[in-house]
This record gives C-alpha cells, sequence and structure tokens, in this order.
C-alpha cells in the first residue's frame, strides 16, 4: 500500500483539513432509506418476457384446455391452414433445407448442447451460473412436457404428413422450447455482456426462427405451438439469470487475473461513490484497481476524493467470494497444520471487514507504521463492503528501526493483530470511524 509517486502531500494530512462542519452536512447514517446500491434487474425486456409468457400459456390453457371445440377449433383451422400453405411449397432443395433446419432441433443436437454447455461451465468454474442453469433447465422441461402439454392436449395439424420426428402433444413444441433454453443460457453463461452478448440475440432468435419455421413446413408443429414454446424457452432462463446471476455481480468475462478482483464500474462503481458520500462525508471521484499483482484476498483499490488535500485514499473491497476464499484458505491451513491460534472462520463479510478495521486501529495506537483507517462502507448488506484506509507512508528510519525491533523481539501473542481477536472487536455502525473522533467525523 506505498503511496503514489506522484503524491507529494502526505494523505495522514487529510484529515485535518476535512472541518466537522461539512461532515455533518454531507455524512448520513444508514439506512438512507434507499434501496440497496446493487439492486436485482429485470430490465424492460425480461418484464416483457415474463408478460408474454403469461399471456400465451394462459390463453393456450384457456382456448385448448377444455378440448378441441370452440375458439380452439378456429384456431385450429387457421394454423392448419399456415401448415398446409408452407407445406406446399416446392422449390429445389427447399426440402433438403427444411430437414436440415429442424436438425437444429432434434433430440441428438439438443443433447449435445446441453452437455457442451455443462462441461462448460464446470471447466471455467462458474459455479453460480451452473446452479441457476441447474434449476431453470428442468423447469422448462417440466412445462414443456407435463404441464402445458398435458393440461392443452393438442393434437399435431390435420390433414399433412408429418416428415420429421415428433413425439408427445403438440402444445407447446418442446423442442423449439429446449433449443431457446438453452441458447439463452449460453448467451448468459458464455458470451460477455454488451455488443458480442446484443449480437448473439440476434443470432439465436434467428436460429430459433428458423427452426421452428421448418417444423411448421414439415408439418408437426403449427405457429401458435412455436409461440408458447419459445415465450416458455426464453422467458424462464432470462429472468432466472437475470435475478440469481446478474452481470453487476457475476460478470462473464474471460480476462486474466485472480478470481478475487472484482470489477469496480458501472453499477459497483456508483454504489462505491454513493456509500461512501453518505456514510463517511467524503466525496469520490475516480475509482482505480490498485497493487492487484500482490492482491488474492479482497479488490485494493485507489480512490480520487476531491474533498480532501492528500487527494487520494486506499480501499479494499471485500465481498462473500472473499469470505468464502477466507475459510477454505484455513480449513487448508488447518488440515496441515492442525488448530492454530485465531484461526476461526469468519461468519459475514461485515465480521471480516470490522476485524481488519479494528486491528488497523489497535496498530495505530501501539505506535507501529500502519495505514490509519477511515472506516468502511457498507455496499449490499451483508454481501459487499469497503474498508476506507490512508496510504501507507514511512515516517523516518527511527520509525523503521523501531518497528523492526518490535517485529523481531515480539512474542507470538503479542501481534495487535492476535491481540485485536481475544479482546474482540466492539461492533459498530458502517461508516463510523476506528479509534477516537477524527475531525472529519459526524458529531
Amino acid at each position: 500500500m506505498d503511496a503514489p509517486s506522484d503524491q507529494s502531500t502526505p494523505t495522514g494530512a487529510a484529515s485535518a483539513h476535512l472541518t466537522p462542519q461539512k461532515a455533518v452536512r454531507s455524512r448520513r447514517r444508514r439506512p438512507t432509506g434507499a434501496p440497496p446500491p446493487l439492486p436485482h434487474h429485470l430490465r424492460t425486456s425480461g418484464v416483457g418476457w415474463l408478460l408474454a409468457a403469461v399471456v400465451l400459456v394462459g390463453l393456450a390453457l384457456a382456448v385448448f384446455a377444455p378440448g378441441l371445440r370452440g375458439p380452439a377449433v378456429a384456431v385450429t383451422v387457421a394454423d392448419d391452414a399456415v401448415v398446409r400453405g408452407l407445406g406446399e411449397l416446392h422449390a429445389p432443395g427447399l426440402e433438403v433445407l427444411w430437414q436440415g433446419l429442424a436438425y437444429g432441433g432434434s433430440w441428438w443436437t439438443l443433447t449435445t448442447l446441453e452437455s457442451g454447455l455443462l462441461l462448460a461451465l464446470l471447466i471455467l468454474r462458474r459455479w453460480r451460473h451452473l446452479l441457476v442453469w441447474l434449476v431453470a433447465w428442468p423447469l422448462v422441461n417440466a412445462l414443456a412436457y407435463v404441464l402445458v402439454a398435458t393440461a392443452a392436449r393438442r393434437p399435431r395439424p390435420f390433414g399433412v404428413t408429418l416428415r420429421t420426428s415428433w413425439g408427445g402433444w403438440a402444445m407447446p413444441a418442446a423442442e423449439v422450447a429446449i433449443l431457446a433454453a438453452v441458447l439463452v443460457a449460453v448467451l448468459y453463461t458464455l458470451v460477455p455482456g454488451g455488443r458480442w452478448r446484443n449480437t448473439g440475440k440476434w443470432a439465436a432468435a434467428g436460429l430459433v426462427v428458423l427452426v421452428g419455421v421448418a417444423r411448421i413446413a414439415l408439418g408437426v408443429d403449427a405457429p401458435t405451438d412455436v409461440l408458447v414454446a419459445v415465450g416458455i424457452g426464453v422467458a424462464i432462463p432470462l429472468l432466472a439469470f437475470r435475478w440469481f446471476a446478474p452481470d453487476e455481480v457475476f460478470p462473464v468475462v474471460y480476462r486474466r487475473g485472480r478470481s478475487a478482483h472484482l470489477d469496480v464500474g458501472g453499477a459497483r462503481g456508483v454504489a462505491i461513490r454513493r456509500a461512501v458520500e453518505e456514510q463517511l462525508g467524503l466525496a469520490a471521484g475516480e475509482i482505480k484497481p490498485f497493487g492487484l499483482a500482490s492482491s488474492a484476498g479482497s479488490t485494493p483499490l485507489r480512490i480520487t476524493v476531491s474533498d480532501a488535500p492528500a487527494g487520494q485514499l486506499f480501499g479494499k473491497l471485500y465481498a462473500r467470494s472473499h469470505l468464502r476464499a477466507d475459510r477454505w484458505y484455513k480449513l487448508g491451513r488447518e488440515l496441515l497444520y492442525g488448530q492454530l491460534e485465531d484461526e476461526k472462520p469468519f461468519n459475514s463479510v461485515r465480521r471480516l471487514v470490522e476485524q481488519e478495521d479494528y486491528a488497523l486501529r489497535v496498530m495505530r495506537d501501539a505506535g507501529l507504521p500502519s495505514p490509519d483507517p477511515y472506516g468502511f462502507v457498507e455496499l449490499t448488506p451483508d454481501r459487499e463492503y469497503l474498508l476506507v484506509t490512508e496510504f501507507l507512508r514511512w515516517r523516518g528510519r527511527a520509525q523503521r528501526r523501531r518497528s523492526r525491533r518490535w517485529c523481531h523481539r515480539r512474542r507470538p501473542g503479542d501481534h495487535p493483530q492476535a491481540v485485536a481477536r481475544r479482546a474482540g472487536a466492539p461492533r459498530r455502525q458502517a461508516g463510523q470511524p476506528a479509534g477516537p473522533r477524527r475531525p472529519h467525523a459526524a458529531d
């Protein structure tokens, strides 16, 4: 945590220029009444697909569940007319084209895609996406094969020859539903968000349309069967991934780097700036990763503060992934070396940040060269927290010698972090400065 080379003013002087009156006006303690900075977003398209799936399934059950009578007859006549119209088209190579496109929805193709997706998620170790897909996939199968199909009990189109493989009831077109669901899962688990994913959405939509038209032309599915299948196959995995694996928290990336380093752009960057301003009374500007090569248990950040003469502060972003990593690390140490002192794992991300913040205060009070803590802020309750300190500066040779003598002569139990753990870090509100009142603290 060395200070940047272009910084000439010691960061420890930042607190001396922050007046209490200014901090009182800008600081707002939690809870502020605002929603968490990183909420789940279904977006407009997600809500649209949800409404479309509910309306299509509801209409299908209302029309076809009573049997082939009343409005079901009129819909069947219209569907059969479309099926016969496409089936009577004749052109050189058209039949081969229909058969080739319909093969994209065959069970061999779908099984290969499903197996390849599972294997790719295992290799890439995207456990969250894998878990969401393992829940959404059976749900799509249940709706397409059991619930809607057995309730509607719609037969295949009348008066045409069925020229490709089929099975079960006609509504919904199960093959099209599974194909759409797999393509949506591929987009949200293997394709990075942004331009590539948007392009992939158009390609996936075109493929589903071509397979659906081919199956209609070959006489095995009707247009309404395909529409209901697309609604089911797209809505379920789309809502599942956007709700339980949002890109802001679980981005799909292929860059090199440690998995502990989180993306601080987009919604998370906005959340950091807002939390620092509301809970510490500091106006944060630019936020950049700092010293990633030497960090594996957190996301270190350089935070530019506009209302402090020092200009920059150091931040460590902690999330649930870091808590799990800490637990696995301590379990490995216990297996290798046995039970060690103060190796109990933390039970929450907040407790992990509290402990480090308290240990920094103990080290500061003991006269050791350590960064002066500003406190920690809460980004998302029980999920993400940010510890804010100054950049560590060596203030002279005498301090280095005192630190070196203390480190060489101390006993294992004299370490400030061990003392802090045995004493028990007092719980305090997020954003409350550690130790004595600082000039920027609110009254």
